[in-house]
């Protein structure tokens, strides 16, 4: 899925996602999708619908308010998107997750780190995931170098 229109903030450079309004065109598609409650628990899932709906279906409605479970379904798309050299579906899932972290609170940075990061990249080393790992930002790639040496340090 490719984000048809991105704002660049000019403090931190970093593109700003517009959400994915051709949904609303079509109000039947969004009788289709599972209703997700909004709590302090459950943003990160209720953003994840608005601009890529189909990492949102594959969480269960029992796991909604379980971040990892939320960020995983993420990563689920990330890695298809890598498998199918979709880049650019890549990129859009990166600007979204650097905008996250933005004003992610403690329990989000860690699920992001841990179960997208690295659950995305660890003991990956295929051609395909070396060019998934060249298009991180830099505070993407800074975070995921901290789990991969937290990951070494444990098998040292």
């Amino acid at each position: 899925m490719s984000l048809q229109a991105l704002n660049i903030n000019n403090t931190t450079g970093i593109p700003r996602l517009q959400p994915n309004s051709s949904l609303f065109q079509y109000p039947h598609r969004l009788a289709c999708f599972k209703f997700i409650p909004v709590s302090e628990h459950t943003r990160f899932a209720s953003h994840l619908a608005l601009y890529f709906p189909d990492a949102a279906a594959r969480i269960d409605e029992v796991d909604f308010g379980t971040l990892h479970l939320e960020v995983g379904a993420l990563k689920l798309e990330t890695r298809d998107a890598i498998a199918k050299r979709n880049w650019n579906a890549v990129r859009d899932h990166y600007v979204f997750i650097s905008m996250v972290m933005e004003d992610a609170g403690a329990e989000l940075r860690d699920a992001v780190r841990i179960s997208y990061l690295g659950d995305l990249f660890y003991g990956e080393t295929s051609l395909n995931y070396a060019k998934a790992r060249s298009l991180l930002p830099r505070s993407l790639a800074s975070a995921l170098g901290a789990v991969e040496a937290h990951y070494e340090g444990l098998v040292s």
